[in-house]
């Protein structure tokens, strides 16, 4: 699923798309009216803690107009949210044959589209020194990275 934001009639920088996405985070995860499932750690510290809306873990991407150098994350129309539950990924993960050729085709398509680097954060669930929540909204430079989760438990600190 796929959140489309309507474009903002001023020019934003990119601190405030990042404002903005993790308010939408924010709000539905005061808004979720499912308990966090029993086997999704609830810290977002932990390899594999994902968010989790109505039950179901997800993978978010933030998309938007400030990503010049990585393509695959632009969109000139404003905020974009891709909503990716967790279970579509399960029979591609890293430790299987299938898994491995995906994220190679993948990473190779990236390599070819974006006039930039895949970004260090970009890792596999459950290896335990990645965090699923780096990867929702990459920052612009691959020598910058988010240091701490916006996300707690079911609260997000801006």
């Amino acid at each position: 699923m796929v959140i489309f934001f309507k474009p903002s009639e001023n020019e934003l920088q990119a601190e405030e798309y990042k404002k903005r996405f993790w308010n939408v985070v924010k709000f539905l995860n005061e808004n979720d009216p499912e308990p966090w499932p029993p086997n999704v750690p609830e810290d977002p510290n932990h390899p594999e803690w994902e968010f989790c809306f109505g039950g179901e873990p997800i993978f978010l991407v933030c998309r938007a107009p400030f990503y010049s150098d990585r393509k695959s994350r632009f969109t000139s129309h404003g905020l974009e949210i891709t909503m990716q539950p967790r279970g579509t990924l399960d029979d591609i993960t890293a430790d299987t044959k299938k898994g491995q050729q995906v994220r190679k085709i993948i990473r190779e398509r990236l390599k070819n589209y974006d006039m930039i680097d895949s970004h260090p954060d970009i890792g596999d669930y459950g290896d335990p020194t990645n965090r699923e929540w780096r990867q929702y909204l990459l920052p612009e430079t691959n020598e910058e990275s988010v240091v701490r989760c916006p996300i707690t438990g079911r609260t997000v600190k801006l």
